[in-house]
């Protein structure tokens, strides 16, 4: 029985040195989530400002020539096709 265990608990330690720190359980993220829930507030309010530092429009260049006019459809007639 004791064996059992130690091999349970081996693989248990084998699987969270894979993850690299990162949660893999419910009762794990918690955990994590109630020691980092500072950072993690942080990061999601900042995160929007970071995104537009990183990110721009573009523009079109300023020798360009003028677009062309787009391609619209013809106005129909206003009379009914069909005589009643």
């Amino acid at each position: 029985m004791k064996g059992l265990v130690r091999a349970a608990e081996e693989e248990v330690a084998r699987l969270r040195a894979c993850t690299d720190g990162v949660p893999s359980t419910r009762v794990a993220l918690a955990e994590w989530l109630s020691y980092h829930i500072g950072e993690c507030r942080e990061r999601m309010n900042s995160g929007p400002a970071r995104r537009r530092e990183r990110h721009f429009r573009l523009r079109a260049r300023p020798n360009l020539p003028a677009p062309i006019p787009r391609l619209k459809p013809r106005a129909e007639r206003a009379e009914p096709l069909v005589t009643w």
